[in-house]
Formats: C-alpha cells, structure tokens, sequence
C-alpha cells in the first residue's frame, strides 16, 4: 500500500518540482492541498516556476489551481490556498530544510495574512467562505460536514505552521503576535462549532478528527470529541467516509489517540472504500474518489502520505556521536529509542613492595540496551 501511494504521487503531481514526473495523460494535476505531503518527495524545491512564482500574489490570494485556468477560482478554496503556508512547513519538516522556509516567508505569511483580513466578524473572525469544504467525502447522512467549519479550520492550519516556521527561523515576535491570534481563533471555533449537547463538533469523521488535530478541543471535552470520531469510524466498518481534507489528517489523529492498530487497519484495508479496493481494481494507483466516479491516479485520496513520513518506521537517524562509547539510534514508531551503552573506568595506582613501586591497573566494564 506505501509503494502505492508513492507512485500516484510519482504519477500525479508537478507543481512546485525540479523533476516533473507527471504522466502525459495527467499533466495539470496542480491541486496543492492534495500534494502537500509529497512537496520533500521526488525532487520538489518548491521553487519552480509553475509554484512557488505562481505564489507572488502581493495580496496574498492563491488560485486553487496554479497557475490560474478555467478550473477552480481565485481567490481559491482556503483550505487549496493555504498550501502557499503549509507546503514550505512540509518540506522544512519533512526534508529538514529551513532556507524553502526562510526563501517563502513572505509568501506563507502573506496568504495568511490574506485569509485573516477576510475572516467572517460574524464568526468571530473565523473565515466562512469557500466552495468544496471537504471535497469528495462519500454522500451519506454522517459523512458531510459544513463547508464553512472545514475552510476556517485550514486557515487555522496554516496559521498554526506560520507560527512554527517563525520559530523555526528566528522571527520570536512574530511567532509570538501569530500565536496569540491562533490561540483566539481556536477559541472561537470551538465556540462556533462544538455542541455541547451532544458533545461533539457534529456527527461526520471530519468534523472532528480535524479540531482534535490542531488540538482545539478544551481539555475536558477531548475524549467526547475522540469518542464521537472512533465511534462514527465503528459505524462505519472502520473505513474512511472524510473527504480529501479529513482523509489527509485521519490517520495522524488516530495514532496521536493512540489507535496505531486501528491506522495501520484502515491503511490496509481492501473492501470498499478503501486504498487497498482501488489497488485491486488496477492497475495499481489511487484514485481521486472513494468510489470509481473519478478513478484516474490522483493524489487526494493518497493524501494520507503524511502519516508515513512522520509515524511510520520509514527513517531513522544515529546518534553514536554523542555517546562515546556507545551509541543510540532512533527509529519513528512513535520515537521509541534504543540506546545502546558500554561503561567502562580505569584506574591505576602504585604499590611500594620491598623498596619498588608496582603498578597495578584495576578495570572494570559493563554495557547494555535499553529501550523506554
């Protein structure tokens, strides 16, 4: 299933990219939320001239398609938009490299920026406009959610990634003026959205694994809103219902609840809908929907991409530099770190024995693995 989804990726997505592997039949699949996650992948930079420079918008409004054609709008879908924010945040994260950030703040804040100034004073500043809110979720009575909460939720998204990337390149008071304005707007949503009746931000799986992700919830409420999102998944058959936005952060929200099993089970699913039903249909990539309406490789769906960069054993580093003996290393199934050590001293002291000095080396060692 992982090398599935990295070859729609492979298949589908050239924005942003020094090495275009798009294929022919598919040359303009520019929708940015979608390839968020594979942005460290496959040679992107963020810096080619269909991406980043289709970003220079002094306004700070991006096109849900780049550069701007006669599909989608612009200014975009926020939660298509905000990408200007959350791709830099990707590949400083994911590739380990500040400059994409520090090259594209402007950029980043500026989108930001933009969705903040149109936020809805009727909602407390929250943003409501858009038109796909969480595009593609499959028609069931549980499986929509307003499009307005999905739209202010992305701009909260990449607000909170702004706020790390500030950190992250030494901008302190802009992080700190940036996350004060989170803090608020997050307070609003759930003001806006939880119904405390029911104890939940409404019945679909996004409504609520989306809050539970930024960490929304007050804490005396999370475990209803975790409830409410595990027990619609149960209802379900534990298969995804979400649309792209919800899909993309589905199975992040489960290992960070603590359900690792029940990812890896709805990853490896086969029966419909599933990324495993698609991969059995053929020839062997992911589609654009949960069902066969759109079954060209598109990267929506395999948006889940994200969760096998950060939980999944897929990198590992060592650190044996800094223990001399010794050595650790770290593999990511939730950080578990080995930590392998050896011990030892050495200590010599002089004897006088019948008007002589003997030496006398005493030695001692020990080692082991330790694992938390």
């Amino acid at each position: 299933m992982y090398s599935t989804w990295l070859q729609t990726m492979r298949d589908s997505q050239i924005v942003g990219c020094t090495l275009h592997s798009a294929t022919p039949k598919f040359p303009q699949a520019n929708t940015f939320l979608c390839c968020d996650p594979a942005r460290p992948s496959f040679g992107c930079d963020f810096s080619g001239p269909e991406g980043a420079q289709g970003f220079n918008d002094t306004q700070g409004s991006i096109a849900d398609v780049v550069p701007f054609m006669d599909v989608g709008g612009w200014p975009g879908d926020p939660s298509w938009g905000i990408a200007g924010a959350t791709i830099p945040w990707e590949v400083m994260v994911q590739a380990r490299d500040l400059q994409i950030a520090e090259d594209h703040w402007d950029t980043s804040k500026a989108v930001v920026d933009f969705l903040t100034r149109h936020g809805d004073p009727a909602a407390g500043g929250l943003v409501t406009f858009g038109y796909y809110g969480d595009w593609l979720h499959l028609k069931c009575a549980d499986c929509g959610t307003p499009k307005a909460q999905v739209t202010g939720w992305s701009h909260l998204l990449g607000m909170s990634r702004l706020v790390d990337v500030a950190n992250n390149t030494g901008r302190t008071q802009e992080a700190v003026r940036y996350q004060t304005k989170l803090a608020t707007l997050k307070a609003q949503y759930h003001k806006q959205y939880f119904n405390t009746t029911a104890g939940n931000y409404g019945p679909s799986q996004t409504a609520n694994l989306l809050p539970l992700f930024l960490d929304i919830p007050p804490a005396e409420v999370r475990a209803s809103v975790a409830r409410a999102f595990l027990e619609n998944l149960n209802a379900h058959g534990n298969l995804a219902t979400s649309g792209i936005v919800g899909t993309a952060f589905m199975l992040q929200v489960l290992s960070q609840l603590g359900e690792h099993e029940l990812a890896l089970q709805i990853a490896s699913a086969t029966s419909k809908p599933s990324w495993g039903y698609m991969v059995q249909q053929g020839p062997g990539t992911i589609w654009e929907t949960w069902d066969d309406s759109s079954n060209s490789p598109q990267p929506p769906c395999p948006s889940c991409y994200h969760w096998c960069l950060s939980l999944l054993p897929c990198r590992s580093f060592d650190i044996s530099q800094y223990l001399l003996p010794g050595g650790a290393s770290c593999s990511r199934i939730q950080d578990r770190i080995c930590v392998r050590w050896c011990a030892h001293s050495c200590r010599a002291i002089s004897i006088p024995v019948a008007g002589r000095c003997e030496h006398r080396v005493l030695q001692s060692y020990s080692s082991g693995t330790a694992w938390p």
